[in-house]
């Protein structure tokens, strides 16, 4: 928390023995804490605040709101979360969610005036003297973190699922003290389970940078009275994902897969109604820390898809990941793996040497970073700006015509190739020699 001066009254000899009226304005601001301290020299002297008030203008600049612990009365499957919101520029609305099967119950005590007392006075209380006693509910030791803010809505929960009880919390926030949003309607959508639990891990579960790597998914479920079965599996990540081979009880299943955006919804020709365990086999090439695969059980025989989340957990004897995340190998590299197609470019149009193909991998970048791209001649000069974006980890192809920014041919000689990111920690580097001659 860093505080910040507002106001300051002078320290003045009257102030030890008059009634001081203090006024200090300051411009609007969004303001929660606010606290006053008398430094002073003679120690042996105090005094005391008489009246302290605090005028603002305008609406808060944002509001917490938290819903009771709702029973659904059984083990359910959240399936979406849907709202109605009023939000000006410069206001927004952000809905999280926590799920969970367990309960902590306290109780609190009142004599018959309504004072709180603690358990064992009240029990000391004879009947007629006995006031109510309050149950309050709060989450039990298996509930979920708030999940991330929703993006949009009614696109899919964010919390594990099926639980029998979920809370919700939506912070109103504003930039503008002259504007607020208003939430009308939150509705939360939710189906008899697919399957009565599930477990899912990966293995391997770390993986060297840019470097295809095969995997294989084990997925466990058990089927309870509510359940219905499922007859799609999908499976999204971040990372390219490419199919393997699907296989239940040491046979092949027979089934067909979809490459959709983020992933593969795969469609059994047969629906799964009892307990049971799938080996998924499927490659892709990993380029930041702890890139987690999810997958999703669905059934497509409603009018609207259904869908369940996999939890994490042990599915198979056959590894001990317990995991869907995929590590690299620890350190703080954020380029690897500088190629080029030849140490010397020939930019004479007969199809052979004429362009230059650059290929690394950017590592470890979550979020956009500024990444520069360039070629200098030996004297520092800038001579070609190939990239110079905000760039997430992945992998980077470029290419140079031997041609400089003014669409000329560079002249023949040595040239520094230089690969710059800004990192959070620090901004990193790495360079080549390239020759150009024709």
């Amino acid at each position: 928390m860093r505080w910040q001066v507002l106001g300051e009254l002078p320290e003045h000899p009257r102030n030890l023995r008059d009634i001081v009226h203090f006024e200090e304005q300051f411009s609007l601001r969004p303001l929660r804490y606010l606290r006053m301290r008398y430094p002073n020299r003679q120690c042996c002297i105090t005094g005391t605040t008489a009246e302290f008030q605090v005028f603002g203008e305008g609406y808060p600049a944002g509001i917490i709101l938290q819903s009771p612990i709702y029973d659904l009365g059984a083990v359910r499957n959240a399936t979406g979360l849907s709202w109605q919101v009023e939000a000006p520029e410069r206001t927004r609305v952000e809905i999280r969610s926590r799920t969970g099967n367990l309960l902590q119950e306290s109780y609190i005590f009142h004599d018959k005036n309504g004072k709180e007392v603690t358990e064992r006075k009240y029990n000391k209380l004879i009947p007629s003297f006995k006031g109510r006693v309050d149950t309050v509910r709060s989450p039990g030791d298996d509930w979920s973190i708030w999940s991330q803010a929703y993006e949009r809505s009614d696109r899919g929960f964010l919390s594990p699922t099926p639980r029998r009880f979920v809370q919700l919390q939506a912070y109103l926030l504003s930039d503008d003290p002259m504007q607020r949003a208003v939430l009308d309607e939150l509705v939360l959508s939710y189906t008899e389970p697919l399957a009565a639990a599930t477990r899912a891990e990966i293995y391997p579960i770390q993986a060297q940078p840019g470097q295809r790597t095969e995997f294989t998914c084990y997925l466990g479920w058990d089927i309870g009275a509510g359940s219905t079965g499922f007859d799609q599996l999908l499976m999204r990540s971040g990372a390219d994902i490419e199919l393997g081979e699907l296989r239940s009880g040491g046979q092949v299943l027979d089934a067909e897969g979809t490459q959709v955006d983020g992933g593969w919804d795969i469609a059994f020709a047969d629906p799964f109604v009892r307990a049971g365990l799938i080996e998924l086999d499927f490659a892709s090439t990993i380029y930041r820390q702890q890139m987690p695969f999810e997958a999703f059980l669905a059934s497509g025989r409603e009018e609207r898809q259904i869908r369940q989340r996999v939890d994490v957990g042990d599915a198979s004897d056959a590894v001990a990941s317990e995991a869907i995340s995929v590590s690299l190998p620890v350190g703080s590299t954020l380029i690897d793996g500088l190629s080029v197609s030849a140490a010397l470019v020939t930019p004479n149009g007969d199809g052979i040497g004429d362009r230059l193909r650059i290929e690394f991998a950017l590592l470890n970048v979550l979020q956009p970073r500024l990444l520069h791209v360039a070629l200098y001649d030996l004297s520092g000069r800038e001579v070609r700006v190939l990239h110079d974006q905000q760039q997430t980890a992945g992998p980077i192809m470029l290419s140079w015509d031997g041609q400089d920014e003014f669409g000329q041919l560079a002249a023949p000689g040595n040239y520094l190739l230089r690969v710059k990111v800004q990192g959070d920690a620090q901004t990193q580097e790495t360079n080549k020699i390239i020759a150009l001659a024709y």
